[in-house]
C-alpha cells in the first residue's frame, strides 16, 4: 500500500523531551516567565517553536523569532543531545529499508538539527532524506515541510506515502497535504487527542510500526 514513510522526529523517532523542555524554559526565563509548569512545558514538544513562545505563552508577535534565537542558541550548546532513540526504532528503519521502503525524516525540528541528532545516533543513512524546518521560520508548520519534502523529491507520490507521528500537529499536516497518517501513542500527545483525529490507525510500540507496514 505504501512505498514511502515519511516519520515525526520528535515523539516519534526520539524523545528529545528533557532538551527541548529546559531550552524553552530557559528562553522564557528571559522575559521573566520563571514558572512555567512541568505540564505545559511538555506540550511544546513537537509544535513549531513560534506556536510556543506565541500562542502558548502569548509573548508578543515581535519577540517571537528573537525567542527562537535563544531557545536555539541553548539548544545548540547542549540540549540538542538531551535525547534517546525510542526502543527499537533503528530496527524498524533497518527493516524497512531492507524491505525497500523510502523513509525520511520530516519534522519541525530546524533541519541542522535534525541531521545533527541523526548523525550522532548514526541512523542518518537509513533515511532515503532529512527534510526540516527552515531557519528563517519560512517553512515551519508541519505542512510546509512535508510540501517541501514532496517539492525536493517529485519522483514520490502521495497516495504511496504515510506520515507516522505523535500529536495532532503532525496529523493536521498530513489533512492538509492530502496524505494518509499513523499514530504513535509512545510520543507526546495523547491516546485521546490523536483518535479525534481520525487516523488510519494507533500504534503503541516501534515494532507496531514494523509489522503494521509490512502487512
Amino acid at each position: 500500500m505504501y512505498n514511502t514513510i515519511l516519520f515525526d522526529m520528535d515523539g516519534t523517532l526520539i524523545d528529545s523531551g528533557p532538551g527541548v523542555m529546559r531550552c524553552i524554559k530557559h528562553a522564557l526565563t528571559f522575559y521573566g516567565i520563571n514558572d512555567a509548569p512541568e505540564s505545559e512545558l511538555k506540550k511544546c514538544v513537537g509544535p513549531p517553536l513560534s506556536d510556543t513562545f506565541g500562542n502558548r505563552f502569548k509573548l508578543p508577535e515581535t519577540e517571537i523569532m528573537r525567542a527562537i534565537e535563544i531557545y536555539r542558541e541553548e539548544y545548540h550548546k547542549g540540549g540538542i543531545f538531551e535525547c534517546t532513540l525510542y526502543p527499537g526504532i533503528v530496527d524498524c528503519l533497518k527493516t524497512l529499508n531492507d524491505k525497500g521502503f523510502k523513509c525520511f525524516v520530516t519534522s519541525s525540528k530546524h533541519d541542522k538539527a535534525c541531521r545533527i541528532i541523526t548523525d550522532h545516533f548514526g541512523i542518518t543513512d537509513l533515511f532515503y532524506d532529512i527534510v526540516g524546518s527552515s531557519a528563517d521560520a519560512s517553512r515551519e508548520t508541519k505542512t510546509e515541510v512535508l510540501e517541501a519534502c514532496f517539492t525536493l523529491h517529485p519522483d514520490i507520490k502521495k497516495e504511496e506515502s504515510v506520515l507516522i507521528g505523535d500529536t495532532v500537529y503532525d496529523a493536521k499536516g498530513a489533512e492538509e497535504c492530502n496524505l494518509d497518517f499513523i499514530g504513535v501513542t509512545y510520543g507526546f500527545g495523547s491516546r485521546e487527542s490523536l483518535l479525534a483525529t481520525n487516523p488510519i490507525t494507533l500504534l503503541d510500540t516501534t515494532e507496531e510500526i514494523t509489522n503494521y507496514l509490512l502487512g
